[in-house]
């Protein structure tokens, strides 16, 4: 069974108990993700992840507590891709298929519930038929549909 948590903090902050149940039943890492505008206007989206054990969910509960508002924070039961740091979302939307734990983006993020098990079937499919090379490293369903994304909007 997997269980993945995702908060959109839209109005108001999760509350530290709210999160500690959370992060009990969906410990196996998180990311978070918020909009950060710069000084010529632009808004970027910057996201940390890799959020692991008891130092990632004291990271998680500051990040709750100190990011702008609107913000997503998700916790993780993993499934494809196993726990590992850089399998934990949020996966920027490009065709580098980036796996870094912190970033910038002018574009967007992928966030997502569930697992997509053809992915692999589906992403070499895409490679083929578009010549776009599928991006080297560990991959998952999640890493996979942000690069898919990119291509096919």
């Amino acid at each position: 069974m997997c269980c993945i948590v995702l908060i959109d903090a839209e109005e108001r902050r999760p509350s530290e108990a709210m999160l500690e149940m959370m992060w009990e039943r969906n410990g196996d890492g998180g990311g978070v993700a918020s909009r950060e505008v710069q000084p010529d206007g632009q808004v970027l989206v910057k996201w940390e992840k890799g959020l692991m054990g008891v130092q990632g969910f004291e990271r998680m509960k500051e990040l709750a507590a100190t990011l702008p508002i609107p913000h997503i924070l998700h916790m993780r039961i993993a499934t494809i891709g196993g726990v590992k740091a850089n399998m934990t979302h949020p996966f920027p939307i490009d065709q580098r298929g980036q796996n870094t734990l912190t970033g910038k983006t002018a574009g967007f993020v992928l966030f997502h519930n569930g697992t997509y098990q053809e992915y692999e079937r589906e992403a070499k499919a895409l490679a083929i038929s578009t010549g776009i090379p599928i991006p080297a490293g560990k991959w998952s369903d999640s890493r996979a549909i942000a690069w898919m994304c990119s291509i096919l909007g």
